[in-house]
């Protein structure tokens, strides 16, 4: 048996008579891509969103830790430990999730409510890897925009823009408007206005938020280009939509997978 088998055993479902592709397919949701064709022609771009979307979660977080460990080898127990009043406010919700997040994860390994400090201390050794292994997507995602936090815990100002994702903050620094290339035509109706207010952090961040929906909709097997405002920001203060198009959200993807080859 080798990969060679599943896939060809997995293409042959797509490859089936009509009235046996909508029994395993689902006659609405083939309706809703628009027939079998169009739902077998989206199959074989799905071979390379995956490998490209998990490649991309698999390294942003990577990078996230390389550039928190200059900081700190402990930094995902700094932030959960970090003594801060979590206010009712878009961050203050950010905050609590990503707590409650590591918080989630240390359960599955082991510490109990009343004993997470001393959990952290006897294990810290093997635990943080097994941390940045087990938090989900979204965390990343949420991380990027509490870079305040972080900055507040280690008194510096961790740049988060230039050290994940340089080679996008330098040509959204040399072009401002290059941003709204991606962005469904309302999402640029709406942000043009304030275009000279959003810092080149502020851009890279929403471009990066659209990760967590592209993701989302591939791991529930739902249909990307719908045209439709359906790849939206998640957990940013800014809401945007990305243009849904095929060539669009695949120009995006190349676009990340690019800015990581330095």
């Amino acid at each position: 048996m080798d990969t060679q088998e599943l896939l060809f055993a997995t293409q042959q479902l797509y490859l089936t008579d009509e009235n046996t592709f909508a029994t395993n397919f689902s006659t609405k949701r083939i309706s809703s891509i628009g027939g079998q064709k169009k739902y077998q022609d989206y199959f074989e771009i799905t071979k390379a969103l995956y490998p490209a979307m998990s490649t991309i979660e698999i390294v942003l977080r990577n990078r996230i830790d390389y550039t928190l460990q200059k900081h700190s080898v402990n930094w995902l127990m700094d932030f959960y430990f970090y003594d801060v009043v979590i206010k009712k406010n878009f961050q203050g919700e950010i905050t609590l999730k990503m707590k409650t997040s590591i918080e989630k994860v240390l359960f599955t390994l082991g510490a109990k409510n009343h004993n997470i400090k001393d959990f952290w201390e006897k294990n810290k050794e093997t635990i943080h890897h097994l941390l940045i292994s087990k938090l989900t997507f979204g965390f990343w995602i949420m991380l990027l925009h509490n870079e305040k936090t972080l900055n507040n815990i280690y008194k510096t100002n961790i740049d988060f823009a230039k050290n994940i994702f340089p080679k996008l903050e330098a040509r959204l620094e040399k072009n401002p408007s290059w941003f709204f290339t991606f962005l469904h035509h309302e999402s640029k109706i709406t942000l043009r206005p304030f275009e000279s207010k959003l810092s080149p952090s502020d851009r890279t961040l929403i471009l990066a938020s659209f990760l967590t929906s592209i993701r989302n909709r591939l791991s529930h097997c739902e249909f990307l280009f719908k045209e439709k405002k359906s790849i939206t920001t998640k957990n940013t203060k800014i809401k945007a939509y990305l243009k849904d198009s095929k060539n669009n959200i695949l120009k995006y993807l190349i676009l990340i997978l690019e800015n990581f080859e330095d």
